[in-house]
């Protein structure tokens, strides 16, 4: 747990003098943690549940065995040219990493351009999401968190109007994982003209409905139908039984975020609009999911589908975060303060390490114990 205690500490640390440092330290500082980050990530050995399930995968295909798994093509043909060029499955894990972490940067890119203090902070949203979509599951889930970041990158169509470049990019990363499909909708929601208050009132019927238990009817409904209908998931969804609650606690700190930055942003610049609605979509998502199901499976299947609009999510905390550090004179004093909040996201997320790795420590769902959490490295990639 040392080595994570380390690497948060420090992305606070540089986060928090990144405001003092003129624009071209901060593009370099930001670039490096990005750099170190991949590595970091690509270069793990043993780390997360499904990292024996690749590196079997990876030898099986790098030898142009092909067998009946779900997995796109994309994967299987990567893992047979590495194969043909005498790499080790360690390169696969590098190669996804540089998607993952490099897409997001890009992504944040897009929207910030050269204000490299909203871009680290977005990143740090994303290092310290404990849930799905977040860094820690980025290195469970490679190719769904790959897919991801290559949708966020490709947002930048959105913001210019481009959309047949957005649909290329989201064909891309389909071609990683399948259920990148599920952010097409994205093109028709950019142009919605939201009504606040209608917002608020949708959100809070969400929270409803879901307390009660009748969107856990619903959407288990729609699932089974999903899997009768692409084949998927069939194996999950026969392990579902009764939650031993009916709520996920951690989805009302997701709500006060959304809430925090939907009363600090009232207007943004023109692409706002767009990331307003796409993460109302997410934030809507996240609460009608957000309940317990028995099988750990079903659990990550409940929030695939919202991971795409997650990014959006990121950079509207982020806009709220920076109008409330900008209400203080000096701007430090409020950044202080954003600081010591990203620094309660990032106990939350090594709280939940710590219990996935079955350490004693305070259990936050989802908890799935015996997973490898100590950072070992492999440089072995020929």
């Amino acid at each position: 747990m040392s080595f994570w205690y380390i690497f948060f500490i420090l992305l606070i640390a540089l986060l928090c003098i990144l405001p003092v440092l003129k624009k071209c330290s901060q593009e370099i500082l930001v670039i490096s943690v990005t750099i170190v980050v991949i590595l970091i990530s690509g270069l793990r050995n043993n780390i997360g549940s499904d990292f024996q399930t690749y590196m079997l995968l990876y030898d099986t295909f790098s030898k142009g065995t092909e067998v009946g798994a779900e997995i796109e093509l994309s994967f299987q043909y990567l893992s047979h040219l590495l194969g043909m060029m005498d790499f080790k499955y360690q390169t696969i894990f590098v190669i996804y990493s540089s998607i993952i972490i490099g897409g997001m940067y890009l992504g944040y890119k897009s929207y910030f351009g050269d204000f490299y203090v909203g871009i680290m902070l977005g990143m740090m949203l994303y290092f310290t999401y404990n849930s799905t979509g977040g860094f820690w599951w980025g290195m469970n889930c490679i190719r769904q968190a790959a897919a991801m970041s290559v949708v966020f990158a490709g947002a930048r169509f959105l913001y210019e109007n481009r959309v047949k470049y957005f649909l290329l990019s989201v064909l891309v990363a389909s071609f990683l994982h399948y259920s990148a499909l599920v952010s097409l909708p994205a093109v028709f929601l950019k142009n919605c003209n939201l009504n606040r208050k209608y917002v608020i009132i949708t959100l809070f019927c969400s929270l409803f409905v879901t307390y009660i238990g009748l969107s856990k009817t619903f959407v288990m409904y729609g699932i089974e139908i999903m899997t009768s209908v692409i084949g998927k998931y069939e194996a999950a969804v026969l392990l579902v039984t009764a939650g031993d609650k009916s709520f996920s606690y951690m989805s009302f700190v997701y709500v006060f975020m959304y809430l925090f930055s939907f009363y600090m942003v009232k207007q943004g610049k023109d692409n706002y609009k767009i990331i307003f609605n796409l993460s109302t979509v997410f934030i809507i998502m996240r609460i009608l999911t957000s309940f317990s199901l028995g099988g750990p499976s079903i659990q990550y299947i409940l929030h695939r589908f919202e991971v795409y609009y997650l990014p959006f999510f990121f950079i509207h905390v982020c806009l709220g975060l920076l109008n409330f550090s900008r209400r203080f004179k000096p701007f430090f004093g409020g950044w202080v303060i954003t600081m010591l909040f990203i620094a309660i996201l990032a106990f939350l997320t090594l709280e939940t390490i710590a219990s996935v790795g079955g350490e004693e420590t305070i259990l936050i769902e989802p908890r799935y114990p015996g997973e490898n959490i100590k950072y070992d490295y492999n440089i072995d990639l020929f």
